[in-house]
């Protein structure tokens, strides 16, 4: 919960709601808040409520990539281990491999651990009303124990409690269009997400080849779009938006790019995108957030800064039950 009281003494509540955020380059995520409408001439408290407390891994080095919350309140958790002694492990299933687990809704009970093989962690996973979860990343193809990574990010579906995994693949390449102007064009799956249809969603950086005089740094050939793609579970297109434009083109974790992203179960989506230029010493930018309907139509786009790049980036996202979007930076 998070309040704030007035002189008079009155409590008043305040939004909150809890997000995973990754700073910069950082691999690993942490857990923040982000906040709705308050007063910021008064003190804010947030007073995070505890429900329980629990722990999952072994002796080795085990990461926690993503987690869900399903509607019946149970815990997906998804990761990396490196623990031979990794609950429910097994011979055949050595260390290093990626995995989901499923805690019932009090957080009591480990009810199955899903091992994906030798590829990354997932770094989305969702919740089907049916119990299947779906998931996706960067890496190899879930299942696998060796082979080439999937470039442009792999997915999957876990079914029957967890015990078969199918519809594993990578998902389709992003190519250049050459005739259209394109230099490159590269896929951003280590920021995925899924809604509980299965679709997913992928930043992605399209690099164009336009003349020098285009802009203010005159020695920069090129100009970068990001956007995100939608993915149904055929790998089929759905369709795509332009988050925004950005003279440098940094394709995950930095500047210029798509820095954080959230979706709704309906499909609704909210991104926050930099765009900072680091030229001769220049580290002016801009931040802003992008919002589009359940059908994917665009409905705002504004910008929320515009200043010192370094510390003031966006870094997380969340959209709460009423459908409310939430930042932080």
């Amino acid at each position: 919960i998070a309040y704030q009281t007035a002189s008079s003494g009155e409590r008043r509540a305040v939004d909150v709601a809890y997000t995973l955020s990754a700073r910069g380059d950082q691999k690993a995520q942490e857990i923040a808040f982000v906040v709705g409408d308050y007063d910021h001439s008064l003190p804010l408290t947030i007073d995070p409520v505890l429900t329980y407390s629990t722990y999952l891994g072994g002796s080795g080095d085990d990461t926690v990539t993503s987690f869900t919350v399903a509607a019946d309140e149970s815990v997906y958790i998804a990761g990396t281990t490196q623990s031979l002694d990794f609950p429910r492990q097994t011979a055949d299933r050595a260390p290093p491999q990626a995995y989901v687990a499923k805690f019932n809704a009090a957080g009591s009970v480990l009810e199955y651990v899903a091992f994906l093989g030798n590829t990354s962690g997932p770094a989305a996973v969702k919740a089907a009303a049916n119990g299947d979860v779906f998931i996706a990343g960067a890496g190899r193809i879930p299942g696998s124990t060796s082979g080439p990574a999937c470039t442009d990010g792999y997915a999957g579906t876990l079914t029957n409690s967890g015990v078969d995994l199918v519809n594993t693949r990578c998902l389709p390449p992003l190519i250049a269009n050459t005739a259209n102007g394109e230099r490159s064009a590269a896929s951003v799956p280590s920021k995925v997400r899924i809604n509980a249809s299965g679709i997913i969603y992928r930043p992605q950086v399209v690099e164009y080849a336009l003349p020098d005089q285009v802009f203010d740094v005159p020695r920069r050939a090129g100009r970068f779009d990001h956007s995100v793609v939608m993915i149904d579970s055929t790998n089929s297109l759905i369709s795509s938006i332009l988050i925004g434009s950005s003279l440098y083109g940094y394709r995950s974790g930095g500047s210029g790019t798509i820095q954080s992203l959230s979706v709704t179960d309906e499909g609704a989506m909210v991104a926050l995108f930099d765009d900072c230029r680091f030229s001769d010493g220049d580290t002016s930018g801009r931040a802003s957030a992008v919002m589009t309907s359940a059908l994917g139509e665009l409905e705002r786009k504004f910008d929320f800064f515009s200043g010192d790049c370094f510390f003031n980036r966006g870094n997380a996202t969340a959209i709460g039950a009423d459908g409310r979007r939430y930042f932080s930076f």
